[in-house]
């Protein structure tokens, strides 16, 4: 509840900040990127964290009776979204909510459609407010640099082969690929990984993505009640990461925006960490079923997702 009424915060005071009611000075004048006007300098930073505000949002929108209150914060946390113009964050969200609708009940696909009328509302508000926002969406694939970078990464790992085998390093994407066009990272979770950290480091990744996503799925067939809810919005948050990742980067650690990247990674993991510890034994469908039914027990029966 702390960390979303301090996104909603960060929300209001980033649209009066770029609809220029009041600069709330949330950023370094001088490093201000691309008008983010947030964090540093990074719109992407920026949108991760509305997205995963939204996402925890609709965790705590399993009671009802608050669901009100909830609906209006992820209203100005998705004005907030479009503020940032962050097209990774956008499809994130997107394919959270895809995620989301499919694992879910009825109520639950019920709530998706809720939230895309929510989406409809927050973009014609920026619209309103500052439409050169939306202007920033737009994606043209053949001026587009994380298109040239991924070719040049290619290239590079054809001329280097030993790269796959060894990496260059935490950092080596700048000594490596990057240098020819002056990037520190690849706009990619994978291609960083596998040019600083190899084959061996690369998989350690997936292994590890792979095994957060066995587990929260786990809990979205197995558990019950707001458990399984839970579970569908955690696996949804990891999806949406991963999609995420695809375009932007999540674990370079160089400029101070690149550190909030890693902190919003801790967040999830932190959130993934917790929830395990609340609910016990992560074994297999009987220790599931029953952490769900304690749960309910505990809390009293709640409404059905």
């Amino acid at each position: 509840k702390v960390l979303v009424l301090g996104l909603a915060a960060l929300a209001i005071s980033h649209i009066l900040t770029i609809a220029k009611i009041h600069d709330m000075s949330y950023y370094l004048p001088a490093d201000v990127y691309q008008g983010a006007r947030v964090l540093g300098h990074s719109k992407a930073a920026a949108g991760r964290l509305y997205v995963i505000g939204i996402l925890v949002s609709i965790m705590l929108l399993y009671r009802w009776m608050t669901s009100g209150f909830y609906l209006t914060i992820i209203g100005i946390l998705g004005t907030g979204l479009f503020m940032a113009a962050s097209r990774a964050a956008i499809l994130a969200l997107g394919a959270a909510l895809m995620i989301f609708g499919i694992r879910s009940r009825v109520g639950g696909k019920i709530l998706v459609g809720v939230l895309v009328v929510i989406g409809l509302v927050s973009i014609a508000v920026v619209s309103s407010l500052d439409a050169s926002r939306l202007d920033r969406m737009e994606i043209d694939v053949g001026s587009n640099p994380r298109y040239m970078i991924w070719l040049s990464v290619g290239n590079y790992i054809l001329h280097h082969p030993w790269t796959l085998m060894e990496g260059n390093g935490f950092g080596g994407f700048a000594y490596t690929a990057g240098t020819s066009i002056g990037i520190e990272h690849a706009h990619n979770d994978v291609l960083t990984s596998l040019t600083e950290l190899g084959l061996i480091g690369l998989a350690v990744l997936l292994v590890y993505l792979w095994a957060l996503w066995r587990q929260t799925a786990a809990f979205c067939t197995y558990g019950t009640g707001e458990v399984r809810w839970w579970g569908i919005c955690l696996n949804a948050m990891l999806g949406g990461m991963i999609v995420s990742g695809i375009f932007e980067y999540s674990m370079y650690a160089n400029t101070p925006a690149a550190m909030n990247m890693q902190r919003l990674m801790l967040v999830v993991v932190g959130m993934y960490s917790a929830w395990w510890i609340q609910t016990g034994s992560l074994g297999d469908e009987q220790d599931l079923t029953e952490a769900g039914a304690g749960l309910q027990f505990a809390q009293g029966p709640g409404e059905p997702d």
